[in-house]
């Protein structure tokens, strides 16, 4: 059975759309798509701070030519560059959380002995360090906290962020 052709007005509003002039990048934004790196898409839960550290220097160095030029992906533009999952203390907080009772997350300092002095290594380098504060690896979720505890644990996210100095 043949499928019949599209309403005459859903081809021209399609072709109209295509015309219609936009303003994006005038602002000097998404001249380039966003490019980052961020920690689960290559490590998943296998990291720790010398690995992220060693991530920062690798992307900065440059290693490699463009045009005949010594090049790093810092200069290419993946300038933002992510810790994900793992770095939480898992069951060592409120309700077998990683927030202790002010609301504060805790970290696994075994594998993340200083967070500032990861985000100063970043910096250091050029780069933008980023922090995913969700939570997947730790089992706590929707519900789990509520009315003035979850307050408390975005006020205490939020300080900690910023104690950090995370971008």
């Amino acid at each position: 059975m043949k499928t019949p052709a599209p309403p005459c007005s859903t081809a021209v509003l399609g072709a109209l759309l295509l015309c219609v002039p936009t303003d994006a990048g005038s602002n000097g934004m998404a001249l380039t798509p966003p490019l980052t790196w961020r920690s689960w898409n290559q490590f998943q839960c296998g990291i720790n701070q010398t690995l992220i550290e060693d991530m920062y220097e690798r992307i900065a160095a440059r290693t490699r030519t463009v045009g005949g030029k010594p090049t790093s992906l810092l200069d290419l533009g993946y300038q933002h560059v992510g810790l994900d999952d793992n770095w939480q203390a898992c069951g060592t907080g409120v309700k077998g959380s990683f927030y202790d009772a002010d609301g504060n997350p805790l970290v696994n300092t075994t594998t993340f002995p200083d967070m500032g002095a990861m985000v100063e290594h970043a910096h250091a380098q050029g780069l933008k360090a980023g922090f995913y504060l969700n939570n997947c690896i730790c089992g706590i979720g929707p519900g789990t906290f509520e009315g003035e505890a979850e307050e408390k644990i975005y006020q205490g996210s939020v300080r900690a962020l910023v104690r950090w100095k995370f971008d």
